[in-house]
C-alpha cells in the first residue's frame, strides 16, 4: 500500500488515502470524461481528512444510490 494526497480545487479540503490502486474505475460522466479523471474507492479507515470538514456537503448522483462528498 502507498499513501497518496489530494484535495479540492481551491485547496480548502486536503486529504490523504492509503491504497494500492488495484481497482481503478474509469468514470463516464461528462465531468470526469472531459478531464480524464479516474476513480478509486477506499475503506474509511484508509482515508484521512486533514482539514476542511466544514466545507463538505453530500451529493447523491445517478439514481440517488451512490453518494460522495463534494469538495
Amino acid at each position: 500500500m502507498k499513501k497518496y494526497t489530494g484535495g479540492c480545487h481551491c485547496g480548502a479540503v486536503p486529504y490523504e488515502v492509503e491504497t494500492d490502486l488495484e481497482k481503478i474505475i474509469s468514470c463516464n460522466c461528462s465531468h470526469c470524461e472531459k478531464k480524464g479523471l479516474l476513480l478509486v474507492f477506499v475503506d474509511k479507515d484508509k482515508f484521512k481528512l486533514l482539514k476542511g470538514e466544514d466545507n463538505l456537503t453530500e451529493y447523491k448522483f445517478n439514481k440517488k444510490k451512490y453518494s460522495s462528498f463534494v469538495l
